[in-house]
C-alpha cells in the first residue's frame, strides 16, 4: 500500500494528538463501507485516544445497520439533524477533519459547506478513483482494495498505539470493519483481494460475530423489499440489445411498497446474474432527478459509464450518479429513452477500442 509510509502515519498520529475534537464526515446516503469507516475512527479516537468526536452524515441509512449504533447514538443522530445549529460551531471548530469513504467533500452534500474556510487539518481516508488529493493536508488513497473499512484497518494497525496489533482496537471498531468489508464487497462476491481475506481473517480472530452481521445486514429487511424486488423484475426490467439491464424505481413504488433508504441497497446487483448482461442499472426517482447505481461484470467499466453519462463515477465495476430533470431529460417519462440512448453510445465505443 503506497500511502500508508511510516512518514504519512507519523504526520498523522501528530494530528491526532494536536486535536482535543475531532470532526468526521462521509458521502451522502451512507452505506455500510461509510458507517462502518467512520464508526471505526470513532471508537478508536475516543476509547483509545480519548478524542470527542462528532460523526456527522446526511440521509438515513439502511435499518440493517442500526447494530452499529446504541439506542443513545440513533438518539445523538436524531437530535443532530432536528437541531443543526447546536452543532455546526462544534463541528467547524474542531481541531481535525476526517473525510473516509469519499473522494472528496464534494461527496458529502450539503456537509460540505460547514467547514468551507475552515483552517482545521483536513485527512482523506479513500478508496474511490480519482480522490480530490489536493483539498486535503494529508490523504491515504487505495484503489486496489476492497473498502474504505479494509483501508481504515491498515491506517488504524499503523498508528503507534496499535502497532500491528488488531486485537488492540475496540470490539464495536472491529465490528464496524468487518461490516463495511462485508457490504462493499456484497458478501465478498466482488472486489476481493488477497488482502481482504487476510484483514477479515484478522477481524474474526480477535472475536468480531460474522454470523451477527450477516443476520442484521442480509435479513432484517421489510417486507416491501422484496415484493419490491418481484414487481421489479417481473414488470420493471428491461434488457437492451447491448446487455444494458435496467429498472427505474419510481416515488410512487416507494411509497406503494413503503420503501425507506437503504432498503434498496443490492438491488441492482440482481440482473448481473442474467448471462448476457453487461451492465446493471437502477434508478430511483427524487425531487428533480434520478440517483443512478451502476454494476458491470468485468471487462466493462461502471466508472466510465457513470462518468460520460451520469455526472457520476466510482470503481471500476461499482459507480454511481445522477440523471438530472430537466437537465439530461425532459421529464422524467424520459429516463428510458435516455439510458438505451446511452448504451448504444457507450457500447459503440467500446466495443471499438
Amino acid at each position: 500500500m503506497h500511502s500508508l509510509t511510516p512518514q504519512k502515519i507519523a504526520v498523522f498520529n501528530s494530528l491526532i494528538d494536536k486535536a482535543d475534537v475531532v470532526s468526521i464526515v462521509t458521502h451522502v446516503h451512507p452505506d455500510g463501507d461509510a458507517l462502518g469507516s467512520g464508526l471505526a475512527f470513532k471508537h478508536y479516537l475516543e476509547q483509545v485516544r480519548r478524542k470527542k468526536v462528532f460523526f456527522w452524515f446526511e440521509d438515513n441509512y439502511s435499518h440493517g445497520l442500526d447494530f452499529l449504533f446504541t439506542a443513545g447514538e440513533t438518539e445523538y443522530i436524531q437530535s443532530l439533524r432536528q437541531d443543526e445549529r447546536k452543532y455546526r460551531k462544534a463541528m467547524q471548530n474542531a481541531d481535525l477533519l476526517l473525510c473516509v469513504d469519499c473522494s472528496g467533500m464534494s461527496r458529502t452534500g450539503d456537509i460540505q459547506k460547514i467547514f468551507q474556510g475552515t483552517k482545521m487539518p483536513k485527512v482523506l481516508i479513500d478508496h474511490h478513483l480519482s480522490p480530490d488529493a489536493g483539498s486535503f493536508d494529508l490523504c491515504f488513497s487505495e484503489t486496489e482494495i476492497s473498502s474504505a473499512c479494509e483501508l481504515c484497518l491498515q491506517v488504524l494497525k499503523a498508528m503507534p498505539d496499535i502497532d500491528g496489533d488488531t486485537a488492540k482496537l475496540p470490539m464495536r471498531c472491529l465490528t464496524a470493519l468487518l461490516t463495511g468489508i462485508t457490504t462493499d464487497t456484497n458478501n465478498f462476491a466482488n472486489s476481493v483481494f488477497p488482502s481482504t481475506l487476510t484483514a477479515v481473517s484478522e477481524l474474526l480472530a480477535c472475536g468480531v460475530d460474522r454470523d451477527k452481521v450477516l443476520e442484521h445486514v442480509y435479513n432484517e429487511y421489510p417486507e416491501g423489499r422484496l415484493r419490491l424486488i418481484g414487481h421489479l423484475l417481473d414488470k420493471g426490467l428491461t434488457i437492451t440489445p447491448e446487455g444494458v439491464a435496467y429498472m427505474v424505481l419510481t416515488r410512487k413504488m416507494l411509497r406503494k411498497f413503503q420503501i425507506e433508504e437503504g432498503d434498496t441497497q443490492g438491488i441492482v446487483n440482481l440482473p448481473l446474474a442474467i448471462k448476457n448482461v453487461r451492465v446493471s442499472i437502477l434508478l430511483r426517482e427524487e425531487i428533480r432527478q434520478f440517483r443512478v447505481s451502476l454494476r458491470s461484470k468485468k471487462g466493462t467499466s461502471a466508472n466510465r459509464f457513470a462518468v460520460e453519462y451520469f455526472h457520476g463515477g466510482g470503481h471500476e465495476n461499482a459507480a454511481g450518479g445522477k440523471l438530472l430533470i430537466p437537465r439530461d431529460i425532459v421529464f422524467k417519462g424520459k429516463a428510458s429513452s435516455y439510458i438505451e440512448k446511452s448504451a448504444r453510445a457507450f457500447f459503440e465505443k467500446e466495443d471499438n477500442q
